[in-house]
């Protein structure tokens, strides 16, 4: 078993998928803001992932948006709100859960701003209600996870003692 981390590391998994008539299978993306460590700089790292998203720890996962659809142009664009957050990285901060938080919110703004250009006023009504909420949903996931999080980080080092 995998030893579990005592607090959360927030980082966004995008699924992007084709529009008919050549639907793909979807392609998952990982944007995250990490400090320095043995492995990286500090700095924001998009990355591709080829397995099932179901092999992340996602179980504590905090939120989960839908754009409906909504395209951004390019691969080009989305990389560009992912990685328009400042790549420094200070704990106390400009953090994981900042770069999180505020990328989530530059890409529902984009959404929003398509809907509206393409007209989508039920589209537009609901991701301006996560907009406005996103902050306080997150805040009260986090404090209901925390606990499960903190008991498995108990047990996989408990775990660890005894072999």
């Amino acid at each position: 078993m995998q030893k579990k981390r005592l607090i959360n590391h927030d980082f966004l998994i995008l699924k992007i998928q084709s529009r008919p008539p050549q639907w793909q299978p979807p392609i998952y993306i990982i944007a995250e803001k990490v400090g320095r460590n043995e492995e990286a700089e500090a700095g924001i790292y998009i990355t591709k992932f080829e397995k099932d998203p179901a092999d992340i720890d996602t179980k504590c996962a905090l939120l989960s948006i839908n754009c409906h659809g909504t395209c951004f142009g390019s691969l080009l664009n989305l990389v560009g709100i992912l990685k328009s957050c400042s790549p420094d990285y200070n704990v106390k901060h400009n953090h994981c859960w900042d770069y999180a938080v505020s990328t989530t919110k530059s890409l529902l703004n984009e959404c929003i701003r398509i809907s509206r250009e393409r007209g989508r006023a039920e589209e537009e009504r609901n991701m301006l209600h996560e907009l406005n909420h996103l902050k306080s949903n997150i805040t009260k996931k986090h404090l209901r996870n925390q606990p499960k999080r903190a008991l498995k980080f108990v047990v996989t080092t408990v775990r660890g003692a005894l072999k």
